[in-house]
């Protein structure tokens, strides 16, 4: 086990020991494409799955968070105001944008990809496989409906 890689151990320690590149290649072989995907989607059930989670949104920072505050308040008496330019260059509020907007990419992305897997399975074998990813897919959606601002471009793409 001293010469083993962390990531020979974890694979000998789950229940298919199975070396993922043998694994890849077996599929790979599969003949029937429907019948390939079926299995590759059965795979990433076992394998990996529980990585497959909303990630949190980074934390506005304070600059932001009062610029919008105060952008609300004069809203509401009638005013037509914008959040500063100075305030949106700041470095902390670039960074964060782009942390965000990677985030919130990423967990579409995944919410895509459990949605393009359940297609993949057969509902009269892989039920187990399938209640598996209908869970995950709820918790995606509970993230998103109590998302606080999303991006506007990626709205509607859940």
């Amino acid at each position: 086990m001293e010469n083993q890689s962390v990531t020979q151990v974890v694979l000998n320690t789950q229940k298919n020991t199975e070396d993922p590149f043998l694994t890849k290649a077996r599929l790979l072989k599969i003949e029937d494409s429907t019948e390939r995907e079926r299995e590759i989607a059965c795979w990433a059930c076992e394998f990996g799955f529980e990585e497959i989670r909303p990630v949190s949104m980074p934390i506005c920072p304070v600059s932001l968070y009062e610029a919008r505050r105060d952008v609300r308040a004069k809203r509401l008496q009638g005013k037509r105001v914008r959040i500063k330019q100075e305030t949106l260059e700041k470095p902390e509020v670039v960074t964060y944008f782009d942390v965000k907007w990677t985030t919130e990419k990423n967990n579409i992305s995944n919410f895509e990809w459990l949605k393009r897997l359940k297609k993949m399975l057969d509902y009269r074998r892989d039920e187990k496989h399938i209640v598996q990813i209908n869970e995950r897919l709820k918790v995606f959606k509970n993230f998103f409906e109590k998302q606080e601002e999303p991006f506007y471009a990626l709205k509607g793409a859940y």
